[in-house]
């Protein structure tokens, strides 16, 4: 016989019934982004965050690496994403979003950037934790 979650084992956080243990709420987030724009990523550049229903603010704190799918090496001297590279950047957020590693779950560890002032998806993302200062 399996166990069922009673409704004492889920709260309410602001848009999503969650479970009470698996509650994860990013202010800061670790991520990998594949950029969809011919104007580069740049530390300390600001966009908006889509996850979800969600829309927030984030700046870029810092490019950790650009992944060469190529020769499928990290090059830690990058100093920005080009069209169509990939790589781990650190987000500081406007607001905390409630979300899941990606490799948890899909639907609530991806997200896309958007560029504030064309309103255009310049990056995708998937959530890889919290900060990592």
């Amino acid at each position: 016989m399996g166990l069922r979650p009673t409704v004492a084992s889920f709260r309410c956080v602001g848009f999503a019934w969650i479970r009470s243990r698996k509650l994860l709420t990013f202010a800061k987030a670790v991520g990998m982004v594949c950029w969809m724009s011919d104007r580069p990523l740049k530390p300390g550049g600001r966009y908006r965050i889509k996850h979800t229903t969600r829309t927030a603010f984030a700046k870029v704190d810092h490019l950790r690496y650009r992944f060469n799918v190529n020769t499928m090496h990290r090059d830690e001297e990058a100093v920005g994403l080009d069209l169509n590279e990939i790589g781990r950047v650190g987000l500081r957020l406007s607001a905390p979003l409630l979300a899941d590693e990606y490799r948890r779950n899909r639907a609530t560890g991806s997200f896309i950037l958007i560029e504030e002032s064309t309103n255009d998806t310049v990056g995708a993302g998937m959530i890889l934790g919290g900060s990592e200062d």
